[in-house]
């Protein structure tokens, strides 16, 4: 899907969240990236690490309930500049760079093969709505050390 400035566009079917960041980073460039998600596998920080070069700083935010899973965390601290954890059960992505995209879906930072349902904005008004709301969560959030 092209993305286009200053419009919303929905999504519904087999999409995966990584798909959806691959769409954003196609309109935005190399882009500050944020990815809010409850859950995370290590298929999707394997992807992740394919599009490093395509992120100038990732920020991650996950649920603490993924804390019991550790060994996943090696792998993204090596990728992610900074990661926080929070009751979060979100699933957002941010893209800023001179241009700004924001998507908000069902689909976490994981693999399957649902249907799922969001909405990829690059609305200023909405992408400067979560970005405020996440810098909020990130204030008050746990850093991984």
């Amino acid at each position: 899907m092209e993305l286009k400035s200053n419009v919303s566009t929905p999504f519904f079917g087999y999409k995966e969240s990584i798909d959806v960041l691959i769409n954003m980073l196609g309109y935005t460039g190399r882009a500050d990236v944020i990815i809010s998600s409850f859950a995370i596998s290590d298929y999707f920080i394997c992807r992740l690490s394919e599009l490093r070069n395509r992120i100038k700083h990732l920020t991650v935010i996950l649920d603490f309930s993924v804390l019991n899973n550790s060994s996943l965390f090696m792998f993204l601290e090596n990728i992610a500049d900074k990661v926080f954890f929070t009751n979060n059960h979100s699933k957002v992505i941010l893209c800023r760079s001179y241009r700004s995209a924001v998507s908000v879906m069902s689909c976490n930072a994981t693999h399957n093969d649902k249907n799922e349902a969001g909405i990829i904005s690059t609305e200023p008004n909405l992408v400067n709505f979560f970005s405020d709301k996440i810098t909020k969560v990130i204030k008050e959030a746990a850093e991984w050390n």
